[in-house]
């Protein structure tokens, strides 16, 4: 993003994590209240197959820019 930018985008990622917070835990205490307790840890299964799918192909394409980078 660049130096000008920085201060917002780091903003905007402070805003997005405090609304994941706040936003996923109220439903599924929502989804925990109209059906049963039992979808918690479902729920919470989908939630990590989520970071995993967001997270491992980022990390991936990291690795590589940081191999590149380095002559190897």
């Amino acid at each position: 993003m660049g130096q000008a930018h920085s201060n917002n985008t780091i903003g905007m990622q402070a805003a997005a994590g405090s609304l994941g917070g706040t936003d996923l835990t109220s439903l599924v205490g929502v989804l925990a209240q109209t059906f049963s307790q039992e979808v918690v840890p479902l729920v919470l299964l989908v939630f990590l197959g989520c970071l995993l799918g967001l997270y491992l192909p980022f990390r991936r394409k990291g690795n590589v820019e940081a191999a590149a980078g380095q002559g190897l």
